[in-house]
């Protein structure tokens, strides 16, 4: 029924598949348990909705680059992206719709899923991890190189590797990188100004006003495992911290963070964009998926 229904719209609107979107969502039910048994689809797994207590399932759908859906594929609550690429494009290969160029985030580019998407010809544009640690990403981003401009906001620059038939194309946002920039040096200020308000608080009562303040005591390293109404009041969990420290057993997040981050110093680009298709443009890669940041070359 979908195919017949998707090939009666691409006559109608003279649509073209020769790049596919791929992703996955989830949706859960308010139900008190999980169904059983073999065929059974609620069930508790990773919810991108934040609920990880209700049952649910996980949606993919296929869609053109104009945003029309092309086929939709319904899975347990349980089932991992990892898993499903095959059966997606074992699908797809069955409706005959040529050489497709499939896209998908990076959470589906393993390196098995890759070479599966590139069986009979197949071609594929992965997003890459950045914050992983791995060496490809930070070699990528090391090759020198020009950018050229594609829009306003927006430049490309293509890495060929020892991979002769694989690219790589990196996409830097300068407007992004300002507003992280902005963002990250709010952050930090307000961090220090908590951690220098922490430490004001603790020096004694009887300390007279000329007189230097008698350094404390250095306090333990403390444990990171989480307990009981503890929480961080200097770095909270979303601007890095543990979130079971209890107040003023944590430093400031500043330094942490450029190690963490890596290349979040001035400029800032997307992650690496893995491509196998050989004739496509630099610029094509803007339309699959929104440039983020949190990089620089």
């Amino acid at each position: 029924m979908q195919e017949a229904v998707f090939f009666a719209v691409a006559n109608l609107l003279n649509l073209s598949v020769d790049i596919l979107l791929f992703d996955t969502t989830s949706t859960y039910f308010e139900r008190d348990t999980a169904e059983t048994g073999e065929d059974a689809f609620r069930r508790y797994g990773h919810s991108k909705d934040h609920r990880d207590d209700l049952p649910q399932i996980v949606i993919g759908l296929a869609v053109t680059k104009e945003g029309i859906p092309v086929r939709v594929w319904c899975w347990p609550g349980y089932t991992n992206d990892q898993a499903i690429l095959p059966e997606v494009t074992d699908d797809m290969r069955g409706w005959r719709l040529g050489q497709v160029i499939t896209v998908v985030d990076r959470g589906f580019s393993s390196a098995d899923n890759l070479a599966y998407l590139r069986r009979a010809g197949g071609h594929f544009i992965a997003g890459m991890r950045m914050r992983d640690g791995n060496p490809l990403v930070e070699r990528v981003l090391a090759r020198q190189g020009r950018y050229q401009q594609v829009k306003e906001n927006l430049r490309v620059k293509e890495v060929r590797l020892d991979e002769a038939d694989v690219r790589y194309v990196i996409c830097h946002n300068h407007e992004q990188a300002e507003r992280d920039r902005t963002q990250r040096e709010d952050a930090i200020a307000r961090l220090e100004a908590e951690l220098e308000l922490s430490r004001g608080s603790s020096r004694p009562a009887n300390a007279t006003a000329g007189a230097r303040p008698a350094r404390p005591p250095r306090p333990r390293r403390r444990s990171c495992t989480p307990r009981p109404n503890a929480r961080c009041a200097i770095t909270p969990p979303s601007a890095g911290g543990c979130g079971s420290h209890p107040p003023g057993g944590c430093r400031s997040t500043a330094a942490r963070s450029s190690r963490r981050n890596g290349w979040t110093a001035s400029t800032s680009s997307s992650p690496p964009t893995r491509t196998s298709a050989p004739k496509t443009p630099r610029s094509a890669t803007r339309t699959c998926w929104k440039p983020s940041a949190d990089f620089a070359n």
